[in-house]
């Protein structure tokens, strides 16, 4: 196999309006920088097989932007956009470059910014692409306690966003080292699964995961290391797990400290199995990608969405999307049976893969893939190739709570429906059908 990483620096310009707290957003740009975001490509090689794995320091690029840049970096590189992966960290301090809340009604997407970051990719590609060169890999499993759930239950059989130390995360950190022959380390490929949602505020940053890039490159000695964000749609950070209010355990924003102590939580047991030694794993490069139907519940009768869109005591975005629904029923376009979330996966040796979801799917569903696929090591990932909407599983359906109510954000007509486990399984046999086992 030959390798070949890029690192490029997309930090925004200063006033840029940042994206991940739906309030925070539109209240004023941002005021500075506290450290730079960047974009990381890996270009592989084997047999005549080519991938790429593009990682951003961004919340979100939603599948029309994905879609934008998989086909200019095909029409640069003769890449079909199964073989290109595309991860964002989620940081919460980043730029606004998608859609997502209603973005277009308030917080506008920076177009500009946009213009700037594709050719950025084009650059990082081409700088990956040139740097390929003979790589051996070694990968193992390790995990941290970083991710704690945000779906505390209620004694009605509902759940408050507040932290839940007892529930169900996905702990593990995969770790792959792609070597030349020198025994130079080309690229440390590395995952977490836990949102980035560890600061607030009005400066641009990375959150943890660039921290833990920092760390790790720091250890290795040299500029390297690349973060794929995990299954982290229902957990936040430990770190700002740790205060109380008169209704029990809560969240708080930062302080700074909490994010670099949130990096150490991952960057030390990655580090640590660097030092134990990693197994040595023989190459093989396939990709792969299916769209899967994640069905979705009854909408909303066209009575209900005018209700919705009068109430003066609804909020403002509950009342935009209930017009907008209105204004599709009345062009003829009936609610959404189903939303068609991408599912790609990528064999880079014997027993090692990653396997992507287009979405926020919750640390269940990282648990499910690490099942499903067995012995071996596999990055379970979400955020990649867009971002559809949040993916949880049946049993949290009838609990509700933010990852089932926010479908509207997304301009969805309806929440999703259980079975999405089958769903996700099915898309994982397709998968394998595909060469990626």
């Amino acid at each position: 196999m030959h390798a070949g990483f890029a690192r490029l620096r997309i930090t925004p310009s200063v006033g840029t309006r940042l994206v991940g707290y739906g309030r925070r957003d539109r209240v004023k740009p941002s005021e500075g920088v506290h450290d730079d975001l960047h974009l990381r490509a890996l270009w592989l090689t084997r047999d005549g097989e080519d991938a790429l794995i593009l990682a951003y320091d961004l919340c979100f690029l939603d599948r029309q932007e994905i879609d934008r840049l998989k086909g200019l970096i095909g029409r640069q590189t003769d890449l079909r956009p199964s073989r290109i992966l595309i991860n964002c960290t989620h940081t919460h301090t980043g730029p606004a470059t998608h859609t997502w809340d209603y973005f277009d009604r308030g917080v506008e997407t920076d177009r500009l910014y946009l213009r700037e970051l594709r050719q950025a990719t084009l650059n990082a590609v081409e700088a990956a692409r040139g740097a390929r060169r003979p790589v051996t890999l070694r990968a193992g499993m390790t995990r941290t306690d970083l991710p704690v759930s945000r779906r505390r239950p209620t004694p009605t059989g509902g759940v408050e966003w507040r932290p839940y130390p007892e529930g169900v995360v996905c702990d593990a950190v995969p770790v792959c080292l792609f070597e030349d022959e020198q025994s130079r380390v080309v690229c440390a490929l590395v995952s977490a699964s836990c949102h980035p949602s560890t600061i607030s505020g009005w400066l641009v940053s990375a959150d943890y995961p660039g921290v833990v890039c920092d760390l790790v490159d720091r250890h290795l000695g040299q500029t390297c290391t690349m973060f794929l964000q995990g299954c982290a749609g229902d957990t936040k950070a430990r770190t700002i797990a740790d205060v109380t209010d008169s209704a029990g355990p809560t969240w708080r924003s930062g302080p700074w400290e909490a994010v670099e102590r949130a990096a150490r939580m991952v960057a030390e047991p990655i580090i640590a199995s660097l030092v134990k030694g990693l197994t040595a794993v023989q190459p093989r490069l396939r990709t792969a990608a299916v769209e899967t139907r994640w069905a979705f519940q009854a909408p909303a009768p066209r009575a209900s969405l005018y209700t919705i869109a009068d109430d003066p005591d609804a909020d403002e975005q509950s009342r935009i999307w209930a017009r907008d629904r209105l204004r599709l029923l009345d062009r003829g376009w009936p609610p959404e049976a189903f939303a068609e979330v991408t599912l790609q996966g990528i064999q880079l040796g014997r027993g090692l893969r990653l396997i992507a979801l287009e979405g926020e799917p919750v640390g269940e569903l990282g648990r499910l893939i690490l099942e499903t696929c067995g012995s071996g090591v596999t990055f379970p990932l979400g955020y990649s190739n867009g971002a559809q909407l949040y993916l949880p599983v049946s049993r949290m359906i009838d609990e509700g709570g933010y990852e089932i109510e926010s479908f509207a954000e997304y301009g969805f007509a309806a929440p999703l429906a259980k079975g999405v486990e089958a769903t996700l399984c099915k898309g994982l046999a397709e998968l394998r059908r595909g060469g990626v086992e």
